[in-house]
């Protein structure tokens, strides 16, 4: 196994600067959401689920999480995670396909900057992480624009523009580790992942800036309404996937 330092650390060598990104204080200075979400803010709660998992090794199609809870329709959503590459060359953590697309959303790392795929289109950022460290991401996506905003260690730091629109149709399988070439299946070798990623959940919903920013200051907060996590009952691991330790929450 790997060993490696748990640090937090903010992102380096980014492209721009946040004054010529103008990147907005709230979603609501650019998002024409027009309608409210159907899920209202939950209260933040420090019983969060506490997961940990390791793929050890890279070009391979085996080792992989694959999530048991069935997935909704999506309009909008927000998925988090603390993650650890190993390597610098691309890999897909986070895939969910459907009948209709094998990339109906996932997130990928594309050498060392952070992309997300949407109803079948990439649109990649332009941030730059570093490997051996943990970085706390969260991508919120809203289907309806095809926007996605990326989240590192509790502050916006990319816009992505130019997905297809369009509900993210529920039904599919959603698997970690592995890009699905079809549903359920297909793995890539060249985009397995090697890392580690922690404390992963997803919400049906876009996140408040300051629930995004609690979560990286403390890592056992959570917003309560999360409908995805990574606790043994709701994965099944295969080939290498290997749980590791949490970290503990004292009360």
């Amino acid at each position: 196994m790997v060993s490696i330092s748990h640090l937090m650390i903010t992102v380096i060598c980014l492209r721009f600067s946040s004054a010529e990104k103008a990147l907005p204080t709230n979603y609501e200075e650019f998002e024409d959401r027009e309608e409210p979400s159907s899920f209202p803010r939950s209260a933040m709660t420090r019983d969060c689920p506490q997961t940990n998992y390791e793929f050890p090794k890279k070009e391979q199609t085996s080792n992989y999480i694959r999530v048991k809870t069935p997935m909704p329709d999506l309009d909008e959503f927000t998925v988090c995670g603390l993650y650890t590459r190993y390597t610098a060359s691309a890999d897909d953590w986070v895939s969910y396909a459907t009948d209709q697309y094998n990339y109906a959303y996932t997130l990928n790392q594309a050498s060392t900057r952070i992309g997300v795929w949407l109803h079948h289109k990439f649109v990649i950022g332009e941030l730059q992480f570093a490997t051996y460290r943990e970085y706390h991401i969260c991508v919120t996506t809203f289907t309806r624009t095809g926007q996605s905003y990326i989240f590192v260690d509790g502050q916006i730091m990319d816009i992505l523009n130019g997905h297809v629109g369009g509900v993210v149709r529920g039904g599919g399988v959603l698997i970690l580790g592995q890009a699905q070439g079809f549903r359920g299946g297909g793995f890539a070798a060249s985009v397995s992942v090697q890392g580690r990623i922690a404390n992963f959940m997803w919400w049906r919903r876009a996140l408040t800036f300051e629930e995004i920013a609690g979560m990286y200051f403390d890592r056992c907060r959570c917003p309560s309404d999360y409908f995805i996590t990574l606790r043994s009952s709701e994965v099944e691991l295969e080939g290498g996937a290997t749980a590791l330790l949490p970290h503990e929450c004292s009360p």
